[in-house]
């Protein structure tokens, strides 16, 4: 179950990397785009400067918010299997 409000608009928490290259800058743009208010979603963006650290602080915050849905566009593959366990344990709780 979802936890979008009594107006159905949901939730997303959004870390991007950075603002480092014109993709980067692109990316956001459309992520913010398609997660508009005008589109019914609350999104909610965290900006990582290059720092994974910093995104997977961000995905925890995401956690507690308990936010609908959590994206990130990641530089390291690696890294990530602690926080998105986490993430997972959440959703599972929710239903």
């Amino acid at each position: 179950m979802l936890r979008s409000d009594s107006d159905g608009v949901l939730t997303i928490g959004f870390s991007q990397l950075g603002a480092e290259s014109d993709w980067r800058v692109a990316n956001t743009q459309s992520i913010e785009n398609a997660f508009s208010d005008n589109n019914r979603y609350n999104l909610i963006f965290s900006n990582g400067r290059q720092i994974q650290d910093n995104q997977i602080k961000a995905i925890r915050n995401f956690i507690q918010q308990q936010v609908d849905y959590i994206i990130f566009s990641p530089l390291e593959e690696d890294g990530w299997d602690t926080v998105l366990e986490e993430a997972n344990e959440q959703s599972v709780n929710r239903l």
